[in-house]
C-alpha cells in the first residue's frame, strides 16, 4: 500500500508540477512586460516633454524618424535629451565603473532606458534589445516588427517621432496643411521596447512518438528584411548566440534563437510601446 501510494504522488506531483511551471512562466512574463511597458511610457513622455521645453526653431526636424518627411524642416540636435549611441555600450568602454555608474553620463532619456537594456555576452556588451546595427560609424540599436503572416520585419528606431499620415511632421510649426486632425507644433513621440515570452517554447515529438525530443530552435532562414538607408548589420547570419545557441536577444535581427513554439513561430516577436504628446510654443517669423 504504501509502495502503491508513493507511486500515485509521484505521478500526481508530475501533473501538478506542469501547472505550476506555467503559471510560473506566466507570471515572470507578464511582470516583464508591465516593467518594460513602464519604462517604455516614462521615457516618452519625459523624451516628448524634453523636447517640447527645448529651444528649437519653428520648423523644427527630430532626428527621430527612418521615413522621408513631406515637410523635413530644419534638422536639430536633441543630443542634450537623447543620443541613439548610449543604446550599444562596450563593456570595456566603462574604464572599471559599473554600468549604472557609466549611464549617469548619459542624456536624461538614455538613464531612463538603461533598466530596459541587457548585457550580451556573445558581443560583451551592455545594449538595448534588438538588432545591432551601425549607422554614421556608431553602433547602435533597431526593433525589429516582425508580420507574422509574412514574415516580412518594419524596422523602427527605440525612440522614434510619430508622424502625421505616415510621412508629415507635426513639431514643425510651419505649415497649415488641410490634414484632418493635424495639428502643427505638437511633440509625438514612441518608444519601442521588444519583450519575449518564456513559455512559447516548442519540441520535436517525443522518441516514442516518432521523434527526437529536441528543442524547435528559431533561426533567421525564413525572415526577410532590408535596412533602411545608412544602416548595416554587425552580426552575422544565425551568429551572435550564446555558446548554447539560445540566446534570447541574439542574431542578426535581434530576434533570438529561443525554442519556437511552431516551425514559423517565434516566442520572441512583440513590441510594447509608450507614447507622449506635448505642445510646444514656436514664434513664427513675421
Amino acid at each position: 500500500m504504501r509502495s502503491n501510494r508513493r507511486g500515485s504522488m509521484l505521478a500526481e506531483f508530475a501533473v501538478v508540477s506542469i501547472v505550476l511551471f506555467l503559471m510560473l512562466s506566466t507570471i515572470l512574463s507578464f511582470g516583464m512586460i508591465l516593467l518594460q511597458a513602464n519604462v517604455a511610457q516614462q521615457a516618452a513622455d519625459v523624451c516628448a516633454r524634453e523636447i517640447a521645453k527645448y529651444p528649437l526653431p519653428f520648423d523644427a526636424q527630430l532626428p527621430l524618424s527612418l521615413v522621408d518627411q513631406a515637410n523635413p524642416g530644419t534638422a536639430v540636435d536633441i543630443s542634450q535629451i537623447y543620443r541613439e549611441d548610449f543604446l550599444y555600450v562596450d563593456a570595456e568602454s566603462l574604464g572599471g565603473q559599473s554600468f549604472t555608474d557609466y549611464m549617469t553620463s548619459a542624456p536624461l532619456v538614455n538613464r531612463l532606458l538603461a533598466p530596459a537594456m541587457i548585457f550580451d555576452t556573445s558581443l560583451q556588451a551592455y545594449r538595448f534589445p534588438g538588432a545591432v546595427v551601425l549607422h554614421d560609424d556608431v553602433k547602435t540599436v533597431l526593433v525589429p516588427m516582425v508580420n507574422v503572416s509574412t514574415n516580412e520585419i518594419t524596422w523602427h528606431l527605440p525612440v522614434e517621432e510619430v508622424l502625421f499620415s505616415g510621412n508629415v511632421s507635426q513639431c514643425n510649426a510651419t505649415p497649415q496643411l488641410d490634414l484632418d486632425g493635424f495639428v502643427a507644433g505638437a511633440i509625438v513621440i514612441r518608444v519601442n521596447i521588444p519583450v519575449q515570452s518564456s513559455v512559447m517554447t516548442g519540441f520535436q515529438k517525443p522518441v516514442d512518438q516518432g521523434g527526437d525530443g529536441s528543442p524547435i530552435e528559431a533561426d533567421d532562414t525564413a525572415v526577410i528584411a532590408n535596412l533602411p538607408a545608412g544602416y548595416s548589420f554587425v552580426v552575422e547570419d544565425n551568429a551572435g548566440f550564446d555558446e548554447d545557441g539560445n540566446q534570447i536577444h541574439g542574431g542578426k535581427y535581434g530576434l533570438g534563437r529561443q525554442f519556437a513554439f511552431a516551425k514559423n513561430v517565434r516566442p520572441y516577436r512583440e513590441v510594447v510601446s509608450g507614447q507622449a504628446i506635448y505642445r510646444r510654443e514656436a514664434l513664427l517669423p513675421r
